[in-house]
């Protein structure tokens, strides 16, 4: 017998019951947030966002509801299935879009660095001390191949072809070569002044 006590309430008819009804609204919403709970933290895991997107959507069913664009009560789950996917998927170009500004920003905002005078001048002692052991060299291909590539900075397609030479065998060939200026200037320079000069010519290396 209905009402009688300990009966069991038959559950409202969604589909009769007015739409600007409230108590029917909260029953949608308890019916549909634990769901999208569930959903949105599977598909978020961690995020802070999962709470305002759960709300959000919940929102945009209750306005449809209201519209008469959800027809049927039996739709209310697949439509807001629906709506949290786009905006989990609006969540997340948003946030690709912020990590991609972050970027161009800090990119933009990194100071220019530019060497102090004193370390030009000191390269500029370095490049001439280079240049004057390069043509002290008594090998006349090691001079030209040494200045070709370091000072005229010739890629090494340009020196293979001026100075008739296998492109294969061009790495070899400027290993030994500057191996020659190495002795040259530990002999003319000592050991400090080689090493500094030396590292001027590795930072010269070119990546063809």
């Amino acid at each position: 017998m209905v009402g009688q006590a300990g009966s069991k309430q038959p559950a409202p008819d969604l589909k009769v019951m007015q739409r600007n009804d409230l108590s029917l609204e909260a029953e949608i919403h308890a019916r549909l947030l634990p769901g999208l709970r569930i959903m949105l933290r599977h598909k978020l895991r961690a995020s802070a966002a999962v709470d305002d997107l759960v709300q959000e959507t919940l929102i945009v069913v209750l306005q449809h509801w209201r519209s008469g664009e959800i027809a049927e009560s039996a739709q209310l789950v697949a439509f807001a299935r629906a709506t949290a996917t786009h905006l989990i998927a609006n969540l997340k170009r948003a946030d690709r879009r912020r990590e991609h500004l972050t970027l161009e920003m800090a990119h933009a905002l990194e100071p220019e660095f530019s060497p102090s005078p004193e370390r030009l001048l000191v390269d500029a002692e370095i490049a001439i001390l280079v240049r004057s052991a390069v043509a002290a060299l008594s090998n006349l291909r090691d001079r030209q191949l040494l200045w070709r590539y370091y000072v005229q900075e010739q890629s090494k397609v340009d020196v293979c072809d001026a100075l008739k030479m296998d492109l294969r065998r061009f790495d070899k060939v400027l290993h030994r070569a500057r191996s020659r200026l190495r002795e040259h200037m530990l002999r003319t320079l000592g050991a400090g002044g080689t090493s500094n000069a030396l590292e001027t010519l590795s930072s010269k290396v070119k990546v063809e």
